[in-house]
């Protein structure tokens, strides 16, 4: 369907038609999932871009990527069945952006996290200084890092018990393998990790640490 001209004397006029076909859409696809049917409404596209055409399809399945598309598919189609879609035309607008955006971020994370991944990781352990540095959480991120070289999800993680245990300091993240991005990257962030937590079983604590 492509950008929206704000000056178009339409707009508000297809921003309501759309608003009702995304319902459409939301109530028939609710429904094909609750009889267990994989059939779907969805837009026609065209070269690359969306019409107002509705079309039917068959929803697979195969990927990681899918099961993600398919689960914020079904969060939003329940949304628009419970809200009703009454909203006015700047919510409207905002929300068919929100859709998109979100659904991009969400399958780019998932994807990062996959087993099957080539994104560069990194292995971490959480430290607790205040008993000889014992590891208690060992973890693995395809995030970035800090300009002083440590985790942003490690540390992010040792923070958070810091703030819940009001102990500023205690914990702290470490970065212990770097793995460059290219194939197999994520299963080899995952091997480091299984044979880490073996070494430092005696360390890990079981109210922190979950797996492997």
């Amino acid at each position: 369907m492509g950008p929206d001209d704000p000056n178009d004397p339409f707009l508000f006029a297809r921003l309501i038609y759309t608003a009702w076909k995304d319902t459409e859409h939301a109530i028939y696809n609710t429904a094909a999932r609750a009889i267990g049917s994989d059939s779907r409404m969805r837009y026609r596209t065209v070269d690359g871009s969306e019409t107002f055409e509705t079309e039917l399809y068959s929803v697979q399945l195969n990927t990681i990527e899918d099961v993600a598309e398919e689960l914020i598919s079904t969060g939003l189609d329940l949304a628009a069945v419970s809200s009703g879609k009454i909203v006015d035309g700047n919510t409207l607008l905002s929300t068919t952006e929100s859709k998109g955006s979100a659904s991009r971020e969400v399958k780019e994370i998932i994807h990062a996290n996959s087993k099957l991944s080539d994104k560069a990781q990194h292995n971490y352990n959480i430290l607790d200084t205040w008993f000889d540095n014992k590891r208690v959480k060992t973890g693995i991120s395809s995030g970035k890092e800090t300009k002083d070289g440590k985790s942003y999800r490690g540390q992010s993680q040792a923070n958070k018990w810091n703030k819940e245990d009001e102990t500023p300091g205690k914990y702290v993240s470490e970065i212990v393998n770097r793995i460059p991005e290219g194939k197999g990257a994520r299963l080899k962030a995952l091997d480091y990790e299984s044979k880490d937590a073996k070494k430092l079983l005696d360390q890990l604590d079981p109210t922190r640490h979950k797996r492997p």
